[in-house]
């Protein structure tokens, strides 16, 4: 670009941007062996998801509780508004 100072005369103006592109990435602690992303590609970390207990008795429970009466699933639930994407640990499956 060029311009003029009416004292020194024309002038180069020089204009510099720079953009730099890089991958961020969560922090997340060394405990944390959630998945990092739930099912429609959200990143998850502590702030991003809801932690909570659900009491079920489907199969996947009994088989991985057996004799000890295990009552549910820790689940993780995305907090993406609109996103219901919820993991499961047993898995989950509705009883029918």
């Amino acid at each position: 670009m060029a311009g003029v100072n009416r004292q020194t005369g024309p002038q180069r103006i020089t204009i510099r941007s720079c953009v730099l592109i890089v991958e961020v990435s969560l922090r997340r602690p060394a405990w944390w062996y959630y998945p990092e992303q739930c099912e429609n590609g959200h990143e998850w970390a502590p702030g991003r998801v809801l932690v909570s207990f659900t009491r079920c008795d489907c199969l996947p429970v009994r088989e991985a509780y057996g004799e000890t009466g295990g009552l549910g699933h820790l689940t993780v639930a995305c907090r993406v508004s609109g996103c219901t994407s919820t993991w499961y640990e047993p898995r989950h499956e509705p009883m029918q």
